[in-house]
């Protein structure tokens, strides 16, 4: 209140300020180069479609014999 008696607004009212314009992202990371992975080495040379589909013979063959295994595993107990 001031003397006269009427209320001072100036004094109850909140202080607006402006806010500060917000950073621009700089697209800095903060990891170090020791946090990432090391690179994939891919082979030299190129496979030939029959060595590609060999391979992928023998891995499906490796699987399904695994599979088999645990199956009879399970029959047996």
């Amino acid at each position: 209140m001031s003397l006269s008696g009427e209320h001072d607004t100036k004094a109850k009212s909140p202080i607006k300020q402006e806010r500060p314009a917000s950073p621009v992202p700089s697209c800095v990371s903060m990891k170090s180069d020791q946090s990432m992975h090391h690179p994939i080495v891919f082979r030299e040379g190129d496979f030939s479609t029959e060595q590609r589909n060999q391979q992928e013979r023998s891995e499906s063959e490796m699987l399904s014999g695994q599979s088999s295994q645990s199956h009879q595993t399970d029959l047996a107990s």
